[in-house]
């Protein structure tokens, strides 16, 4: 499944930001590269998120009640995986809490 555009934000936690209208999923790439769809996100959640002055704090008070999936770590590539010395693969899937940042 490709990602939806990722937008490049100013925030001292979140590097981009993205949104599936069709599967209602916001996308948020952290500054470590790991990267979360949040689903059943409505776009006027999102539209906030797009405006808020601080990303990670809304990202922490509003996104995370979502249910997630962790989609890649730092976007991996196969050129990536082979840069950090990780095997190319399939992302890993798991559900619950996003790690506090």
């Amino acid at each position: 499944m490709p990602l939806p555009e990722m937008q490049p934000v100013e925030s001292s936690a979140v590097a981009r930001i993205g949104y599936d209208a069709e599967l209602e999923e916001a996308f948020v790439e952290y500054l470590d590269g790991d990267l979360y769809a949040y689903e059943g996100v409505p776009v006027d959640i999102f539209e906030e998120l797009r405006h808020a002055e601080s990303k990670g704090t809304f990202v922490n008070a509003t996104i995370k009640r979502y249910p997630f999936r962790r989609v890649a770590d730092a976007l991996s590539s196969a050129a990536g995986n082979r840069r950090h010395g990780r095997q190319a693969g399939r992302p890993r899937r798991f559900r619950g809490r996003a790690p506090r940042r």
